[in-house]
């Protein structure tokens, strides 16, 4: 086995053993424009994640390759425990993809992990849709 071959090994293994996100949506603040999302790990302490985007999920495309409706990157010592669409979550965070309108009957992928450059942390993606009242709600696509 070659070094390389061995640090892709340990970085493939790494990433797998990343601590899975809880997300769901905060159902105190789900109405258009800007729903607000809890964010957990799995094991309950705070969750660590440097990307935040989110995705139109009209069922021909894979993530991430759907049509990305907003991005932003936030530092990992202040990954936020509630986010809020299209709003930079805290000090520091930048847009990378500024944020276009969430749609009455469309479905949306919000995908949260860390960007090329950062080493692993948390991973977690919940699917939601905006229902007939402007409100987000999950998808079934979560269960």
């Amino acid at each position: 086995m070659t070094r390389t071959s061995l640090l892709i090994g340990i970085a493939l293994l790494l990433s797998a053993c990343a601590p899975a996100l809880r997300v769901n949506i905060d159902p105190e603040a789900r109405i258009l424009p800007a729903p607000v999302f809890s964010v957990a790990r799995v094991n309950g302490e705070a969750p660590i994640y440097s990307r935040i985007r989110v995705f139109e999920d009209d069922g021909s495309c894979e993530v991430p390759r759907c049509s990305i409706l907003w991005q932003a990157d936030v530092s990992p010592d202040s990954s936020p425990k509630l986010l809020t669409y299209g709003k930079l979550p805290s000090i520091g965070a930048i847009t990378v993809v500024p944020p276009r309108k969430l749609e009455v009957g469309k479905e949306y992928i919000l995908m949260l992990d860390y960007g090329p450059s950062i080493p692993p942390t948390d991973e977690g993606t919940f699917t939601f849709m905006i229902d007939e009242n402007a409100e987000a709600i999950a998808s079934t696509k979560n269960n």
